[in-house]
């Protein structure tokens, strides 16, 4: 019975609230206020918010920098065991193959990336001109593409941990052919 009334008395409660809710007019701007004002405090807005985006950007090209870097470094240390393993005749085709496999996983993160730093560049140019609503479009898309490049930071992650890795391994178990 105690369940019913609780029940009963949050509808009767949402019920009041919601109507209650609509009959506030919305928020207006006051047509009084002097339109320098205004102004100076949307350019103050925009200032405020082109600075903080120009601080995230430098961020993530700093970080984009040293992934490329990592994964360069990464590329070439293995294109040099490949060399060296092959030089003293073990089979390396298949590390080949799985190397230039990881090359293009690379490229498509460094692509994802450029197109990542450029829609926030392009977020950037809207937050002065563009409305609140126009600039979050931009914000999603440029989270959604964030997101892209985490998933290919993985699956490069990945592909070394259980494909290149793996057949290191099995490498190091033959025995060499000359």
């Amino acid at each position: 019975m105690k369940k019913i009334w609780l029940a009963l008395f949050l509808a009767i409660g949402l019920a009041y609230f919601s109507k209650a809710q609509a009959l506030i007019p919305p928020l207006q701007i006051n047509p009084h206020i002097n339109p320098a004002l205004i102004e100076t405090i949307q350019k103050a807005r925009c200032d405020k918010i082109t600075a903080a985006l120009n601080e995230r950007i430098d961020t993530f090209e700093k970080r984009k920098n040293s992934h490329e870097t990592a994964y360069d470094n990464l590329k070439s240390r293995l294109d040099t065991l490949a060399s060296k393993l092959d030089a003293r005749g073990y089979d390396t085709a298949d590390l080949k193959a799985e190397i230039s496999t990881l090359g293009n996983k690379i490229d498509k993160f460094k692509g994802d990336f450029d197109a990542f730093l450029s829609k926030l560049n392009e977020v950037k140019s809207y937050a002065c001109d563009h409305t609140d609503a126009e600039v979050k479009t931009k914000l999603v898309e440029a989270r959604a593409l964030l997101k892209n490049v985490r998933s290919d930071a993985g699956d490069i992650h990945n592909y070394f941990k259980t494909v290149i890795r793996p057949d290191i391994v099995q490498i190091s178990k033959q025995t060499p052919s000359k």
